[in-house]
């Protein structure tokens, strides 16, 4: 029993081991999808808004160093710009680490190539404002050509943003179906591991009660007389399998028995009647029994060959039994006397007789 239980302890901790270990790791992987989803699409999609406003703060600052006339000031927004350009390309840099599609990274190379054609038109337009050229400057901002870079890095912004969009998109829905499917297989793991502890549960529980079941009708058929008994819940070697095979071997000990005091009882006392052990009362009585009763049989076989022999004197030892095994013996012999002793006395007043002697008479209570 306390293998079995100590099994379906066993297994029951093994199903709850396992389906901690899965939710732990669906939790693990659900917390991996979401640093992915911030690493590879928010951050990114941050990044590449600081891109964008730098674009547009270097425009700010290009347009106010051309219509600003305060020399300081001037000298001050170049300086921006070039933080502007520095934090963009750091950003860039940081960006495209998280490329990991073909649409984002063509998107991204479009970007590049617009933002270095529009960082050679803010050189060109602050080479002209440096050289005194202010007018020039002016028209070169506001031409035609810078313009069209500046709207193509504008779209190529729009696209680069559009495609990462997307990509977040896809990735949330992949991350949708992952979590899905996880919280499936959990829900089927977890009813599979609670079907396998209640057939488990059930299964020790029946290997359990039903050979204590086919015990407790044994005994009941035991108490009535009946002793014919097969079990079959010997076959195991648990701690109900030897107690069913020990009362099988009980069972078939009494069956014994009774087949010997059946035998007895027929007259039959040559039954081998084995002593199992020093606490085996039964056989040891039984033993006993048939031993005086094949005494006393001795004892009257041997007084009816004596007296075929003509040798009627001789009884049996009543001292060598005990009970009413020697009340029987000294009955027996008490017969033989009541019947010999009037046949004796008769014997010998006819001697006394054919010797011419009348006078002779029987003696003692026969005389009646």
């Amino acid at each position: 029993i306390m293998g079995r239980l100590l099994l379906g302890f066993c297994m029951v901790a093994f199903l709850a081991g396992a389906v901690g270990y899965v939710g732990v790791s669906n939790m693990r992987n659900m917390g991996e999808l979401d640093t992915e989803m911030y690493r590879y699409n928010t951050v990114p999609i941050y990044e590449m808004s600081n891109i964008s406003t730098a674009f547009y703060d270097i425009r700010v600052a290009l347009r106010n160093i051309i219509i600003t006339t305060d020399k300081q000031k001037q000298q001050s927004l170049l300086q921006n710009i070039r933080d502007y350009d520095k934090n963009a390309k750091k950003n860039m840099d940081s960006f495209e680490k998280t490329i990991r599609d073909d649409e984002t990274r063509r998107a991204f190379d479009e970007v590049k190539k617009s933002y270095a054609m529009f960082l050679q038109d803010v050189d060109r337009i602050s080479a002209l404002w440096v050289a005194g050229s202010q007018d020039q400057a002016m028209a070169t901002m506001y031409s035609d050509a810078v313009q069209r870079n500046a709207a193509q890095l504008g779209e190529a912004f729009d696209r680069l943003s559009d495609a990462k969009v997307k990509q977040a998109a896809i990735k949330y829905e992949v991350n949708v179906t992952t979590v899905q499917d996880a919280t499936r297989n959990m829900i089927i793991l977890i009813f599979a591991a609670v079907v396998i502890a209640l057939g488990l549960g059930v299964f020790t529980a029946r290997g359990i009660s039903n050979p204590l079941k086919e015990l407790v009708d044994a005994a009941d058929r035991m108490a009535q007389g009946d002793v014919q008994l097969q079990l079959k819940g010997g076959g195991t070697k648990d701690e109900v399998g030897q107690l069913t095979a020990s009362f099988q071997v009980m069972a078939d000990n009494i069956q014994m028995t009774a087949r010997h005091l059946q035998s007895v009882s027929q007259g039959d006392l040559s039954a081998d009647i084995r002593v199992r052990s020093d606490k085996d009362v039964l056989n040891q009585s039984l033993q006993l029994c048939v031993k005086n009763l094949q005494q006393v049989l001795s004892e009257i076989n041997q007084m009816a060959a004596a007296a075929v022999e003509g040798q009627l004197k001789q009884r049996a030892d009543a001292t060598r039994h005990q009970g009413e095994y020697r009340a029987l013996v000294e009955a027996f012999n008490a017969t033989l006397d009541a019947i010999l002793n009037p046949l004796a006395e008769s014997n010998r007043v006819l001697q006394k007789l054919s010797a011419g002697d009348r006078r002779e008479r029987v003696k003692g209570k026969c005389a009646a």
